[in-house]
């Protein structure tokens, strides 16, 4: 069910109650008792009305019976291409009006006039331009003196020919209304032509103009033509300037709710009226500035909806379709950027409770896209309280309050704000994002050692990583006992293929706890068939891994699956004992000890989170501390190489501003300076190959 936007045609579908304008206009127009040719200005903005009034009152004209009621001759000039073709149509349409309307004598003695002003403004001479007003002038003359000359016509010059003219329609005493329509539509150079037309070529008596065009887009336009004063321009040529009337945005409500209860009637869907009232009163009715705002916004919402319901809030689905039709560009960021707006309860309460610190960095992070996010808004005020209503993680970040949000309800409900339900109020405009079923069994059925990595590429390139892990663990029970082995194996082993380093340290977080909660169903269910197996495959997974950050994320995870006190994870839980996870820290230690060796701390992903859950995870409870290591086990060099990882920089010079805090926060900075100052004060070799990283180091550290 969609909504035309052509213009009314007659009263019966007025619902904006212009009748009484139109028919004061009328009598404005039947009483005009001047021969004087008038010109009156219609003006409005776009889809205010200008087209629907025009067209009630032509009817209104033609429809009457009084007699001696004014002809009414409807022009759309935005049908012509050029300014010849407009002029001559503009004049045939003028011929045509007189024949059905006056005697043929008159007629056939007045379209040898249009004729002759026909030809003179179709030969332009081509000195003075195509586009030239005063080309046709000149040939105007010189057509009327070739006129004269071939019928010996005793007149001599344009304003006795013109004042002929004149005559006649004195004579005929019939007033002819000339509607010109869209004039706003047209480009500047025929923004211009429509106004010479009217004011020099065809200023006849008893002609009545009627111009309906936006005033700010023609005094732009007539700017943009070196006319310097644009707006008296338009004063010298219209007598009457008339404003559209402001449309009563009661009458809005009205032809609102009737076509939107339609739609709901259409889609079998519960039409709850005071629900929708209260999203009309609260943003709709500040976008409606006419019927044709109603009518896309309708005409949106009647399109996608059989599409989404059943998989959708519905109410949340109109707030979004407000801002789809209103306020397009925040929309874009919105479907663009899921994790910018949605994520899991899991999530959210992990980071928050786990690794305070990080959440505390993303959660500025993400004030800071919301902030740039807003200076996008038409309505900022609208697009703010449409973005609280949807995302409650929006008002409580800029609120500075805690996330309190629970997504347990929100999944239930389909609400937008829950990480499952996101991606199905973009299924039918962004279907890219979304790994459908068939897609999602092909990529399973073609997943191999030799494939991984392609696939995962394809995967991230076209950011469906995230809903693919999703379906990972909505589809856990089509892996077999025999095929859960491998599924573990391989994307630990690949580990590092599956991070993206354009996106946020959240992001792969939410993809490492996305894949551990996989993991953790998989080992659940291997464990019924193979108790003893279960743990071997995810220690031997863990040690054949290429990625020290889902190394000890998983670690991290599983050993937050023993804290009860915090239960953020499903019902499915697969324990590890005591003594496993002391295993398992082991692996991580050894990990980290071959990377100290190598010195290849900047080929480690998200480095900040390893250190982080290293110190806060294993170094205390080993008495055993990153810096530890780091001072047994790394040579100088690749201390440097860390310090360098760690401030994500690979050159230094004097004016490097850098986050000394960092390196406060996850190593022994006390001990590192005792090290670099012997060098400096040795003026080592060391030191003299990273003096300013080392000068900069003993400066900023504990400043």
């Amino acid at each position: 069910m969609l909504y035309s936007d052509s213009p009314i045609k007659d009263f019966a579908e007025d619902y904006l109650q212009q009748e009484k304008f139109v028919d004061h206009l009328k009598d404005i127009l039947i009483n005009y008792n001047s021969q004087e040719s008038l010109v009156i200005q219609l003006r409005g903005e776009w889809g205010s009305g200008k087209s629907s009034i025009l067209n009630m009152l032509k009817n209104s004209i033609e429809n009457d019976d009084k007699e001696g009621l004014p002809l009414v001759m409807y022009f759309n000039p935005w049908n012509f291409s050029t300014k010849n073709e407009l002029i001559k149509s503009f004049f045939e349409e003028l011929s045509i009006l007189f024949k059905e309307n006056i005697g043929n004598e008159e007629f056939s003695r007045l379209n040898q006039y249009f004729n002759l002003l026909m030809s003179s403004v179709i030969s332009i001479t081509p000195l003075l331009g195509a586009d030239s007003f005063y080309s046709i002038i000149l040939n105007f003359i010189l057509n009327i003196s070739n006129w004269i000359s071939k019928r010996t016509v005793k007149e001599k010059n344009l304003v006795d020919v013109k004042n002929e003219l004149n005559n006649l329609l004195i004579k005929n005493n019939r007033k002819i209304v000339v509607m010109i329509d869209d004039i706003d539509r047209l480009t500047n150079i025929e923004i211009e032509q429509v106004f010479q037309l009217t004011k020099s070529l065809a200023d006849f008596p008893n002609m009545i103009y009627i111009l309906a065009y936006d005033e700010k887009y023609a005094i732009n336009a007539l700017k943009n033509n070196g006319i310097h004063q644009p707006k008296e321009y338009i004063k010298k040529i219209n007598q009457l300037q008339l404003d559209i009337p402001e449309a009563n945005k009661l009458n809005f409500k009205e032809v609102f709710f009737n076509r939107i209860n339609e739609i709901f009637k259409k889609n079998h869907l519960n039409f709850d009226y005071y629900r929708i009232e209260d999203i009309y009163y609260s943003y709709l009715m500040n976008y409606f500035s006419n019927i044709r705002d109603i009518n896309r916004f309708l005409n949106t919402l009647s399109f996608y909806l059989p599409l989404v319901k059943g998989k959708v809030h519905i109410y949340d689905f109109l707030r979004l379709t407000i801002l789809q039709v209103f306020e397009y560009d925040v929309y874009l960021k919105i479907r663009n950027n899921p994790e910018m707006f949605v994520e899991s309860y899991d999530f959210s309460h992990f980071m928050a409770y786990h690794i305070p610190s990080i959440y505390h960095i993303h959660e500025e992070n993400t004030k800071d896209f919301y902030e740039e996010l807003y200076k996008l808004a038409e309505n900022e005020k609208m697009v703010k309280d449409l973005l609280y209503y949807l995302f409650p993680k929006i008002f409580y970040l800029d609120k500075n309050d805690k996330f309190k949000f629970n997504d347990s309800e929100y999944i239930t409900d389909f609400r937008i704000a829950s990480a499952r339900s996101f991606n199905y109020y973009f299924t039918f405009n962004n279907i890219d994002n979304i790994i459908q079923e068939e897609e999602f069994e092909n990529i399973i059925l073609n997943l191999s050692f030799s494939t991984f990595k392609e696939i995962i590429d394809d995967l991230k390139m076209n950011n469906k990583l995230l809903s693919f892990l999703d379906n990972l663990h909505l589809h856990n029970s089509i892996f077999s006992k025999n095929e859960i082995p491998f599924y573990i194996l391989i994307f630990l082993y690949y580990g590092d293929s599956l991070y993206c380093d354009d996106k946020s340290l959240s992001y792969n977080l939410e993809v490492s706890l996305k894949l551990s909660r996989f993991i953790n169903i998989l080992l659940y269910n291997l464990e019924e068939f193979f108790y003893s197996l279960s743990f071997n495959e995810l220690k031997n997974s863990l040690e054949m891994s290429d990625s020290l950050f889902l190394v000890m994320f998983i670690i991290y995870y599983f050993s937050a699956e023993k804290d009860r006190e915090i239960t953020i994870f499903e019902d499915y839980h697969y324990d590890i004992e005591l003594e496993e996870m002391n295993i398992l820290k082991q692996i991580a230690v050894k990990k980290i000890i071959e990377i100290t060796k190598s010195g290849n701390w900047e080929k480690v992903k998200n480095l900040n989170y390893v250190i982080y859950s290293y110190n806060l995870l294993i170094g205390d409870e080993y008495d055993d501390s990153f810096s530890f290591i780091i001072s047994e086990y790394s040579s100088e060099e690749n201390l440097i190489k860390l310090i360098k990882s760690l401030l994500l920089i690979e050159n230094i010079d004097e004016n490097s501003d850098l986050n000394w805090e960092i390196l406060n926060k996850y190593l022994d900075t006390s001990y590192i300076w005792i090290i670099f100052k012997e060098h400096k004060e040795n003026n080592s070799v060391f030191y003299r190959k990273n003096s300013l990283l080392i000068d900069q180091f003993l400066l900023n550290v504990f400043s």
